[in-house]
């Protein structure tokens, strides 16, 4: 869990592989970076789902990444900062692979009440 915190740099905050479950990204800052529950396909060593059941809750960034992996969720609520649409990295040119389904983003733009689900 993530509450109140500011990150400066252009990186993301996000799991770093395989399945973690029950991230809460509360209230923080991201200025120049984005906040990332995605699939990282073949990063790493081949990292694949970083997250499922992750919240992003009342955040400001300059841009999310929630992706909504197989039999889970990730949501996006009450956040400011750009939505992405993106594909499963690969380290390899090969073919043109799809877009992954977007998460559930809520009130996008527009702080939600309570201000920090954590401490509600």
């Amino acid at each position: 869990m993530a509450l109140n915190c500011v990150f400066h740099g252009n990186g993301q905050v996000q799991p770093h592989q395989r399945w973690s479950t029950g991230l809460l990204v509360d209230s923080c800052q991201v200025p120049e970076g984005g906040i990332d529950l995605m699939n990282r396909g073949e990063m790493g060593s081949g990292h694949g789902w970083t997250m499922g059941w992750g919240v992003a809750w009342n955040n400001v960034a300059k841009s999310y990444l929630i992706q909504m992996p197989p039999a889970s969720a990730n949501w996006a609520i009450g956040n400011r900062g750009e939505q992405l649409l993106d594909k499963m990295p690969a380290f390899e040119p090969g073919p043109v692979l799809p877009l992954l389904p977007r998460g559930i983003i809520e009130s996008q733009g527009t702080l939600v009440a309570p201000a920090s689900l954590y401490l509600e």
